[in-house]
């Protein structure tokens, strides 16, 4: 079951990051370094509607942050497929254990379903994983974008039109 998160599922939300970083630093994929992301960003999440949970046994085991849009995709170097209304997901994480049974796909068809809109989402360049997970789930490649100054901050972006 894919639900809001809620104040209660903080501490299995922050677990849930951590081994994701984890994963991501023994991979040499600097993504989510530092304190990114932290409890502050991800309580202002909760409060604000944006977190959801993946529910499995009442376990939390999946976590994603879903937006209206991203202003730094406005400077695409390439082209998105359309300029309609989109729904954006970020950092999307699985509990270590829950990896590659489905999860994170499922929860991109839920926002797809949930919100009848376009989705976009973007990666590291590093982010193997992520960028398979994306081909599988038939999102398409349409450039890159800088969501900071440094060279770090590349990103890959890409895009799935909702079909009616």
């Amino acid at each position: 079951m894919i639900r809001l998160a809620n104040l209660n599922d903080l501490k299995a939300i922050i677990s849930i990051y951590q081994e994701a970083k984890v994963r991501m630093k023994a991979a040499q994929i600097k993504q989510w370094e530092g304190d990114y992301p932290n409890q502050k960003l991800l309580e202002e999440d909760i409060l604000g509607g944006h977190l959801f949970v993946f529910v499995s046994a009442h376990l939390v085991v999946g976590v994603m942050a879903v937006f209206k849009e991203e202003i730094t995709y406005q400077n695409i170097i390439g082209s998105w497929l359309n300029d309609k209304p989109y729904r954006v997901i970020h950092r999307i994480a699985v509990k270590e254990g829950y990896t590659n049974q489905g999860i994170a796909l499922k929860m991109l068809d839920f926002v797809l379903n949930h919100y009848q809109q376009d989705l976009k989402i973007d990666t590291h360049p590093d982010n193997i994983p992520m960028q398979k997970l994306l081909k599988k789930a038939q999102f398409v490649y349409c450039g890159k974008t800088y969501i900071g100054p440094k060279s770090n901050d590349l990103r890959w972006c890409y895009q799935k039109l909702y079909q009616e």
